[in-house]
Protein backbone atom coordinates (compact mmCIF):
# COMPACT_ATOMS: atom_id res chain seq x y z
CA UNK A 1 0.00 0.00 0.00
CA UNK A 2 2.53 2.26 0.75
CA UNK A 3 4.50 2.01 -2.85
CA UNK A 4 0.79 2.92 -4.27
CA UNK A 5 0.93 6.19 -2.57
CA UNK A 6 4.50 6.51 -2.90
CA UNK A 7 4.09 6.70 -6.78
CA UNK A 8 0.44 9.23 -6.84
CA UNK A 9 2.99 11.12 -4.67
CA UNK A 10 5.84 11.02 -7.33
CA UNK A 11 3.57 12.63 -9.71
CA UNK A 12 3.09 15.83 -7.22
CA UNK A 13 6.56 16.92 -7.02
CA UNK A 14 6.87 20.55 -8.24
CA UNK A 15 10.60 21.13 -9.03
CA UNK A 16 10.32 24.59 -9.78
CA UNK A 17 8.90 27.37 -7.98
CA UNK A 18 9.40 31.32 -7.74
CA UNK A 19 11.97 32.00 -4.73
CA UNK A 20 10.01 34.06 -2.28
CA UNK A 21 6.68 32.17 -2.78
CA UNK A 22 8.81 28.95 -2.20
CA UNK A 23 10.57 30.28 0.72
CA UNK A 24 7.16 31.38 2.34
CA UNK A 25 5.93 28.12 2.20
CA UNK A 26 9.29 27.01 3.34
CA UNK A 27 8.84 28.99 6.73
CA UNK A 28 5.33 28.58 7.21
CA UNK A 29 6.14 24.50 7.31
CA UNK A 30 9.09 24.96 9.64
CA UNK A 31 6.92 27.42 11.93
CA UNK A 32 4.83 24.16 12.16
CA UNK A 33 7.64 21.83 12.64
CA UNK A 34 9.31 24.48 15.58
CA UNK A 35 5.95 24.71 17.19
CA UNK A 36 5.59 21.14 17.92
CA UNK A 37 8.92 21.08 20.04
CA UNK A 38 7.78 24.38 21.61
CA UNK A 39 10.08 26.30 19.79
CA UNK A 40 10.33 29.23 16.88
CA UNK A 41 12.73 28.80 13.71
CA UNK A 42 16.06 30.35 14.79
CA UNK A 43 16.31 32.44 11.71
CA UNK A 44 13.43 34.27 9.55
CA UNK A 45 11.69 34.22 6.33
CA UNK A 46 13.93 36.93 5.03
CA UNK A 47 16.85 34.74 5.29
CA UNK A 48 15.52 32.34 3.27
CA UNK A 49 15.00 34.18 0.64
CA UNK A 50 17.66 35.80 0.47
CA UNK A 51 19.82 32.25 0.44
CA UNK A 52 17.57 31.67 -2.89
CA UNK A 53 17.95 35.25 -4.04
CA UNK A 54 21.77 34.98 -4.13
CA UNK A 55 22.42 31.28 -4.92
CA UNK A 56 22.03 30.89 -8.46
CA UNK A 57 18.78 28.20 -9.59
CA UNK A 58 21.39 25.86 -11.74
CA UNK A 59 22.84 25.52 -8.33
CA UNK A 60 19.94 24.71 -6.01
CA UNK A 61 16.87 21.98 -5.57
CA UNK A 62 13.66 23.51 -4.37
CA UNK A 63 11.20 20.68 -4.30
CA UNK A 64 8.09 20.75 -3.07
CA UNK A 65 5.22 17.70 -2.44
CA UNK A 66 1.74 18.73 -2.90
CA UNK A 67 -1.13 16.56 -2.01
CA UNK A 68 -2.49 14.34 -4.70
CA UNK A 69 -6.18 15.61 -4.27
CA UNK A 70 -6.27 19.11 -3.31
CA UNK A 71 -2.66 19.81 -4.80
CA UNK A 72 -1.84 21.78 -1.26
CA UNK A 73 2.04 22.07 -0.33
CA UNK A 74 2.39 19.91 2.33
CA UNK A 75 6.31 19.65 2.09
CA UNK A 76 9.03 21.28 0.95
CA UNK A 77 13.31 20.42 1.14
CA UNK A 78 16.38 22.69 0.01
CA UNK A 79 19.27 21.69 -1.32
CA UNK A 80 22.40 23.87 -2.39
CA UNK A 81 25.27 22.05 -4.93
CA UNK A 82 27.64 23.10 -6.42
CA UNK A 83 30.13 20.90 -8.70
CA UNK A 84 30.32 17.68 -6.56
CA UNK A 85 29.51 18.75 -3.34
CA UNK A 86 25.92 19.29 -2.23
CA UNK A 87 24.03 20.38 1.40
CA UNK A 88 21.32 19.78 2.88
CA UNK A 89 20.28 23.32 4.20
CA UNK A 90 16.49 22.08 4.75
CA UNK A 91 13.09 20.40 4.79
CA UNK A 92 10.08 21.10 6.68
CA UNK A 93 6.31 19.58 6.28
CA UNK A 94 3.30 19.72 7.97
CA UNK A 95 2.50 17.63 11.23
CA UNK A 96 -1.36 16.49 9.15
CA UNK A 97 0.48 15.16 6.47
CA UNK A 98 3.58 13.11 8.40
CA UNK A 99 2.12 10.11 7.41
CA UNK A 100 2.55 10.00 3.77
CA UNK A 101 6.61 10.60 4.46
CA UNK A 102 6.57 13.90 2.38
CA UNK A 103 10.50 14.17 3.46
CA UNK A 104 11.99 10.81 2.78
CA UNK A 105 10.16 11.27 -0.78
CA UNK A 106 11.27 14.75 -1.37
CA UNK A 107 14.68 13.70 0.21
CA UNK A 108 15.00 10.62 -2.65
CA UNK A 109 13.60 12.42 -5.16
CA UNK A 110 16.34 15.34 -4.67
CA UNK A 111 19.03 12.63 -4.08
CA UNK A 112 18.23 11.63 -7.58
CA UNK A 113 18.19 14.65 -9.24
CA UNK A 114 21.62 15.37 -7.66
CA UNK A 115 23.21 12.44 -8.73
CA UNK A 116 21.69 13.47 -12.74
CA UNK A 117 23.61 16.75 -12.17
CA UNK A 118 26.86 15.00 -11.10
CA UNK A 119 27.11 15.49 -7.24
CA UNK A 120 28.76 12.40 -5.51
CA UNK A 121 29.23 13.92 -1.80
CA UNK A 122 26.19 15.27 0.17
CA UNK A 123 26.67 17.14 3.69
CA UNK A 124 23.84 16.37 5.60
CA UNK A 125 25.33 18.48 8.95
CA UNK A 126 25.04 17.00 11.98
CA UNK A 127 23.87 13.77 13.62
CA UNK A 128 20.53 12.97 14.26
CA UNK A 129 18.15 10.18 14.30
CA UNK A 130 16.17 10.84 11.23
CA UNK A 131 19.20 11.48 9.03
CA UNK A 132 20.29 7.81 10.17
CA UNK A 133 18.07 6.54 7.80
CA UNK A 134 20.20 7.52 4.51
CA UNK A 135 23.10 5.84 5.92
CA UNK A 136 25.17 8.59 6.50
CA UNK A 137 29.19 8.23 6.52
CA UNK A 138 30.06 10.32 9.67
CA UNK A 139 33.27 12.06 10.01
CA UNK A 140 34.61 14.64 12.28
CA UNK A 141 35.59 18.11 11.15
CA UNK A 142 38.26 19.65 13.66
CA UNK A 143 37.24 22.45 15.18
CA UNK A 144 39.73 25.11 16.89
CA UNK A 145 38.11 27.51 18.98
CA UNK A 146 40.15 30.31 21.03
CA UNK A 147 38.67 32.84 23.57
CA UNK A 148 40.00 35.71 25.47
CA UNK A 149 39.52 34.26 28.75
CA UNK A 150 39.74 30.22 28.91
CA UNK A 151 36.36 29.63 30.76
CA UNK A 152 34.20 30.94 27.63
CA UNK A 153 34.78 27.77 26.18
CA UNK A 154 33.66 25.28 29.00
CA UNK A 155 30.93 27.92 29.88
CA UNK A 156 29.47 27.67 26.20
CA UNK A 157 29.72 23.79 26.15
CA UNK A 158 27.99 23.69 29.34
CA UNK A 159 25.22 26.07 28.46
CA UNK A 160 24.77 23.95 25.51
CA UNK A 161 24.26 20.96 28.00
CA UNK A 162 22.00 22.95 29.98
CA UNK A 163 19.85 23.61 27.00
CA UNK A 164 19.06 20.81 25.33
CA UNK A 165 18.71 18.73 29.23
CA UNK A 166 15.49 21.30 30.01
CA UNK A 167 14.89 21.17 26.64
CA UNK A 168 14.71 17.39 26.70
CA UNK A 169 12.77 17.62 30.41
CA UNK A 170 10.13 19.61 29.47
CA UNK A 171 8.59 16.42 26.68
Amino acid sequence: MLSTKRKNWELKFKFQSTPHEFAEEYYNELVDVFSKQGLTPTYSVDHVKYLLDNVSPCHRILLEARHPETNICIATIIFIYHNHMAFYWGAASYRAYQKYCPNELLMFEAIKRMKEAGVFLLEMEGIRPYKEKYNPIQYSKPQVLVAKYPFVIPMKKFAKKTYYYIRNFKK
